[in-house]
Order: C-alpha cells, then structure tokens, then sequence
C-alpha cells in the first residue's frame, strides 16, 4: 500500500494528499494553474518550496511535468528545477545523469524541458558539449540553435581557407536546419557572398500573397469589435460600402520582401480610423497542428478556416517576426486564413505604419510544406 502524504498548502489552507511517486505531479500541477494576472500565485509559490526541496532523483519527472501552453508554470519549474539542482552541489549529493540522458533523447518530451536537462548535463560532465553537433536538426529550437551555431563556425573555417564547395554545402546545410532570424539572415548573407540564390521568404515559410479589402470605418476604434461582412462569409467577388462611402472589392497583392512584410499604406491607402481584411488560401498536404506567427504593428485578428484562433487590440507597438504566435489546426487540403488588421488616428509621425507579415512553422520555428492555392475561392 502506498504511503500517504498529508501537504498543507499555507495562506489558502489548500490539502494536497500526495501518494510517494505522486508527490511531483500534484504539486506541479498546481504551479501549472497559474494564470496571467497572478491567478494561482499563492497555491504556486506553496506547491514549488515542495517541488525545490524534492531529492535530485526526481529530476527527470520534475522535467516532465512541464506543458508547452503554459509559460507562467514553464518558469516557475525551471526554478524549482535549478533550486533541487544547486541543493544537491551543496549537499554533495549526485545528479541523475543516466536518467537525465534517457530524458534528454527523447525527443517527444518537451523541448524547453530538454534543453534544460542538457544544461544540467554539461554540469555533471562538460564532456556531454560533443553532443551538440547531433543537434543541428533537433525538433527542439533551443537545442537546435546550438547545433546550427556549431556547423556554422566550421563552415566559416572552411571559407577563410578557401574551400569554397565544402564551405556552401555546410552553410546551406545550417540554412536549411536554421529557424532563428539572425542565424537565418547571417547565414543568407554569407551564402549570397558565396554566390548563392537565397530564398528568405519561402525559409521562413511566409504567405507571399494576400487578397486584401478595405478601408472599412474604425472611427474610435469601434472597426475591432464590428463584425463586417468578411467575417461572415469571403466572397472575392464582393464590393463594400466603407469609410466615407468609399466602395471597394477584393485585390490580390504579392509580396517579396524578405521577411513577408505588406504595406496596407501603400496597398491600401493611406488612411487613419480605418481597417483592412486580408485573405489567403493555402494548400497543405496533411493535417495537424502548426503555428501561425505574425507581426503586425497594430490591432490584429485572425480566423483560420472560418473559426477564431488570435486576437490582440494594441497599436503601434512595434512590429517583429513571430510577435505574435499561436498554434492552429490545419486540413488536409485547402485551409483558409483571414485577418482584420486595424488601423487608429494617432497623429505621431512613428505611429503611421500599417503593415502586417504571417508565416507558418512547426513548434521550433522551421516553415511547414505549403503552397498557395492556384485559385484562392471563398469559404
């Protein structure tokens, strides 16, 4: 029979009880409910002095009660972890090497997870570094920036000493595995000083083209809350009444810009208390879950196929590649994405920009297979 623990968990007097090997998983459930706005602060801090004074064995579980959809609990029990960690050096007590290995080369657990148990890894033997060659195409993007990083630096001694075939093959390999911007950018640089053709947009794995309606009225910013017809139904062959009176239909507008950017001033119009819609319809070949990471510089919505998946009301706080990320489903098949990019009055000169970019990645940022539609159709 398992012997049962009794946990009091102080301030909100909240009982755990905590069967032996159950201990791990109850507390860390608790700091996995922590929330925005420090819901579940109290019960997390009292779960976590449990998870920081839990013995170095349970490191691989304390691992793996990470959640990839909760970044709030993410760092709670990376401290915890760091915490049982830096008890065991000053207690003298051993790490779980073996154990920790075995986590880290599974490659289903949690990348943030992974990377964590190498780290711990480089402190129990420094000789676990030779293991960051094998990383170069890892699914997990932290240890995978590590690998790129290496293969980059021997392909760059290749071609300061003038080995110029063995120095592109190894700089089109990292290019190829890269998915962080400035690994990806240098990489592109130094392969175009090499003579190389570099497409940037398609590594990235940006929608390149966009059929785009507007401007409807967003006087005092009521456009982000008002459901225009685009919502309900896209219908490419539709005009619009919008701000002013102004009629307007659909245009198809490509872009090359490196990193996918559309320019709806330029596109669009020049306008202020306005917003736009932007449709695309792309082609994959299975289905599954993918993310969608966008930039824009102002209030954002965002539909994929038919059916909300992101939304954030904030203007011109800066524009980024993946400001903005958030996992989708995609069909096999067609899948539809639209967005409502909003537009405000503010009168500064840094506060003109209306602009937007998407693109479409695995969990560590590397672009999935998809092709635009040959003729993008309404839902």
């Amino acid at each position: 029979m398992k012997k049962t623990l009794l946990i009091l968990l102080p301030f909100l007097g909240v009982t755990l009880a905590l069967a032996g090997e159950d201990k791990t998983q109850s507390a860390a459930a608790v700091v996995n409910r922590v929330t925005k706005g420090g819901r579940g602060n109290e019960e997390a801090q009292a779960a976590w002095k449990i998870l920081a004074k839990l013995p170095p064995e349970a490191l691989p579980e304390l691992l793996a009660s990470f959640q990839n959809d909760n970044p709030l609990g993410q760092n709670w029990l990376r401290t915890a972890v760091n915490t049982v960690v830096e008890n065991a050096r000053k207690s003298g007590q051993s790490l779980p090497q073996a154990a920790l290995q075995k986590f880290l080369d599974n490659k289903a657990n949690l990348p943030e997870a992974r990377a964590l148990a190498f780290e711990i890894l480089l402190q129990i033997d420094a000789k676990t570094k030779e293991r960051v060659p094998s990383f170069l195409n890892d699914p997990g993007a932290e240890l995978r920036r590590l690998g790129v990083a290496y293969w980059q630096e021997k392909s760059l001694e290749a071609k300061k000493a003038n080995k110029k075939e063995e120095a592109v093959a190894g700089l089109k390999k990292c290019f190829q595995a890269a998915s962080d911007q400035d690994q990806v950018d240098a990489l592109a640089k130094e392969l175009k000083s090499l003579g190389e053709n570099v497409d940037l947009p398609g590594h990235y794995g940006f929608i390149q083209s966009w059929h785009l309606t507007g401007a409807f009225d967003s006087t005092g910013g009521k456009g982000y809350g008002t459901v225009y017809p685009p919502e309900g139904k896209v219908d490419l062959a539709a005009t619009y009444k919008g701000k002013g009176g102004e009629q307007f239909g659909w245009k198809e507008f490509p872009t090359t810009h490196d990193h996918g950017q559309m320019d709806l001033n330029k596109l669009i119009g020049k306008k202020k208390d306005c917003l736009a819609y932007a449709y695309a319809k792309i082609i994959t070949a299975q289905a599954g879950q993918v993310y969608l990471r966008a930039g824009c510089i102002t209030a954002l919505k965002i539909w994929v196929n038919g059916a909300p998946a992101y939304a954030r009301e904030e203007y011109h706080h800066g524009m980024s590649i993946d400001q903005h990320i958030t996992p989708i489903t995609l069909r096999k098949g067609a899948n539809t994405i639209l967005l409502k990019v909003c537009q405000n009055n503010q009168t500064d000169s840094w506060a003109q920009k209306w602009e937007f970019m998407v693109r479409l990645t695995d969990s560590a940022g590397s672009r999935i297979a998809f092709t635009p539609a040959e003729k993008t159709g309404g839902e």
